[in-house]
């Protein structure tokens, strides 16, 4: 009996195993199409020898080309403007004048601080005129001790008026010199900001200079890059 099933198992096993065989040959053949397209799917390829190698980091960055010397010329003195010596694209060499305010009121206060000095000049001599005599008087025993140190104090008083005055001297000749607004180095005029006429106060801009024979650029780098950089790098 068990014999029986056994045989029959291997007759059933057989017939598959046939039956696969048969469909496999009777399976159609790629078409030439398929061919064609596996063909097309194939690239050539070129392999290369991996060497270590140092490579060089770039940065790329723009800027923008600055004036070494860039300056604002402010007027230093109130007044109105009588004459521009320079215009926009002028050269000008240094202590040059750029442009002149009218001077005719500052000269009036250097007149007067010079009369007010010599006015101090003649108060000292009096001063000391006045100290001698009492000197004389004091040894003749005619003038008193406080007649003296009054006569000292005076002269001591003049010599200080004679120092102010001489001081404001100076202010008033300072001033009339700032009427003319001079060129601080060799430059370009690259903008003129008043005309002939108008007036100006201190501090207020009056003129653009530049010096274009040495430039430099000014390039914005991200903080995280910074360690790329490093002082008389070439760029």
């Amino acid at each position: 009996m068990h014999a029986g099933i056994k045989v029959a198992l291997v007759i059933l096993v057989l017939a598959g195993v046939i039956a696969g065989v048969t469909i496999m040959n009777k399976a159609p053949a790629p078409s030439g199409e398929l061919v064609q397209e596996v063909e097309r799917s194939v690239f050539p390829v070129e392999t290369v020898k991996v060497v270590p190698r140092t490579v060089a980091e770039t940065l790329n960055r723009t800027g923008v080309l600055q004036a070494d010397k860039d300056v604002t010329l402010n007027a230093q003195v109130a007044g109105t403007v009588k004459q521009v010596d320079k215009r926009l694209g002028d050269a000008c060499a240094k202590d040059e004048a750029v442009l002149r305010l009218d001077p005719e009121s500052y000269r009036i206060g250097v007149s007067q601080a010079g009369a007010a000095v010599k006015q101090a000049k003649v108060a000292l001599e009096q001063a000391e005129r006045n100290l001698a005599r009492i000197e004389k008087l004091k040894r003749k025993e005619v003038a008193s001790e406080q007649q003296y140190d009054a006569a000292a104090t005076g002269v001591e008083a003049s010599k200080a008026a004679l120092d102010q005055a001489r001081a404001a001297q100076r202010a008033a000749a300072k001033v009339l010199k700032d009427t003319k607004v001079k060129c601080p180095f060799d430059g370009t005029v690259a903008r003129m900001m008043v005309e002939v006429g108008q007036s100006v106060g201190p501090a207020v801009p009056i003129a653009r200079i530049v010096d274009t024979e040495k430039l430099k650029l000014v390039i914005e780098v991200p903080a995280r890059q910074l360690s790329m950089l490093r002082l008389g790098q070439r760029v």
